[in-house]
């Protein structure tokens, strides 16, 4: 996630700088902001449920319990001496 930290801001910056693209995008989060405001109850629901989603997907993923590796089934067939030629 670290890795796109950059070009996520370099995009932002640039993007920012053209009027359209900034007129567009807070007019995007203001009408977001105004039917939360409008839908009390079940927005907060909703938002809750686009929030929670993704972080409660990536604790299960964080906190899952790793399987072991399985053993090489070919480890039985090796010679003794690896370092010697035949």
């Amino acid at each position: 996630m670290r890795m796109f930290l950059g070009p996520l801001a370099f995009m932002t910056v640039f993007g920012m700088m053209s009027g359209t693209v900034r007129g567009t995008t807070f007019g995007a989060i203001g009408t977001i902001l105004h039917w939360i405001a409008l839908n009390e109850p079940a927005s907060y629901l909703v938002v809750a449920i686009a929030v929670g989603g993704p972080l409660l997907s990536y604790f299960l993923i964080v906190s899952w319990p790793r399987r072991p590796e399985a053993e090489n089934p070919m480890i039985q067939y090796t010679r003794e001496h690896p370092e010697m030629p035949e």
